[in-house]
C-alpha cells in the first residue's frame, strides 16, 4: 500500500534527459560549495540522496524504495492518525506538524495521552526556523519542549525525546562549531560532547520527570525504532496495571 500511494503522489516522470542534468549540476564546484554551507540555507538534509542516485529514479517502472521514501521530507499538516497492535498492545499514534503555525491545531487535542514522542533534528545546531530565517532551531526545539510539557494535559504523559538524526550529527561537528550558536557550551566539540551537551538542556527542563531521551538515525537504525515502541508498550501496560490496581505505579 505505502509503494502503491507514493508512487500515485508523482505527478511526472523523471525522463534520462533531465537526470543527467541533475547529475551534471550536482557534480559542478559551485553546487559542492552550496551543500558545504547548506546550514545557511533551507536546504533539505537528504538532497544529496536524491541527487547522488537520480538515475535510479529513472523511467516509468521506477517504484521507491523503503530508503527512498523514508528519505523524503513531506511536510505535516494538522493531525496525522495511525492505529496499530504490537505484541497484543493497541497503539494510537498521532502525528503533528511541528511548524509554527500549525501548534495550535492541535496542542487541545492531546487530554490524557499515555506517552508523547517529541522528536528533535539533533544536528540543526547551526541552522535558523524556516518561518522566520533567524531563530535557531534547536532554541526553538527546546522552548517547544518546555511549553508542551508544561502543560496540563501532558502533565502525567510519559515523555520520550527522540534526538533523530545522530549520523549528521557526527559529519556536522567537524565543520560547525557548537559554541558559535551555544556560548555557554564548552566542552569538546565532539559526537559525544555535542550530544551529552543537547541531552543535558533536554533534561534539565523538567528534572523532576522522567523522560526518556534516545539518540538515533530514523532512515536507517531500525534497533532504535523498535526499542522506542517497546519502551512504549511498557508504558502503556505499566501504566493500564497501575490504573487496574495491580501496581503501586
Amino acid at each position: 500500500w505505502s509503494v502503491s500511494y507514493a508512487a500515485s503522489r508523482i505527478s511526472w516522470q523523471l525522463d534520462e534527459r533531465i537526470a543527467d542534468a541533475i547529475k551534471q549540476l550536482w557534480a559542478d564546484p559551485a553546487m559542492k560549495i552550496i551543500w558545504k554551507n547548506r546550514a545557511s540555507f533551507q536546504i533539505i538534509d537528504s538532497a544529496s540522496y536524491f541527487f547522488d542516485n537520480v538515475l535510479a529514479f529513472i523511467g516509468p517502472n521506477y517504484r521507491p524504495s523503503i530508503e527512498d521514501m523514508l528519505r523524503c521530507r513531506v511536510r505535516t499538516s494538522g493531525m496525522v492518525e495511525e492505529n496499530f497492535t504490537i505484541d497484543s498492545a493497541r497503539f494510537h499514534v498521532v502525528d503533528v506538524g511541528g511548524q509554527r503555525n500549525e501548534r495550535r491545531k492541535w496542542m487541545h487535542s492531546f487530554e490524557e495521552v499515555e506517552a508523547v514522542v517529541f522528536v528533535v533534528a539533533v544536528n540543526e545546531y547551526d541552522q535558523v526556523c524556516v518561518e522566520d530565517d533567524k531563530d535557531n532551531r534547536m532554541t526553538e526545539a527546546l522552548n517547544v519542549f518546555r511549553e508542551f510539557a508544561a502543560h496540563k494535559y501532558f502533565a502525567h504523559s510519559d515523555i520520550i525525546i527522540f534526538m533523530n538524526k545522530k549520523d549528521l550529527l557526527r559529519e556536522k561537528v567537524k565543520v560547525s562549531q557548537l559554541k558559535d550558536h551555544f556560548p555557554e557550551f564548552t566542552g569538546d566539540n565532539t559526537y559525544n560532547g555535542v550530544s551529552t551537551f543537547f541531552r543535558d538542556k533536554f533534561a534539565e527542563i523538567f528534572p523532576d520527570r522522567k523522560i526518556h531521551i534516545k539518540f538515533t538515525c530514523a532512515t536507517s537504525d531500525v534497533p532504535a525504532i523498535r526499542t522506542l515502541f517497546l519502551t512504549m508498550k511498557k508504558i502503556i501496560v505499566g501504566r493500564n496495571l497501575f490504573e487496574s490496581g495491580f501496581t503501586d505505579g
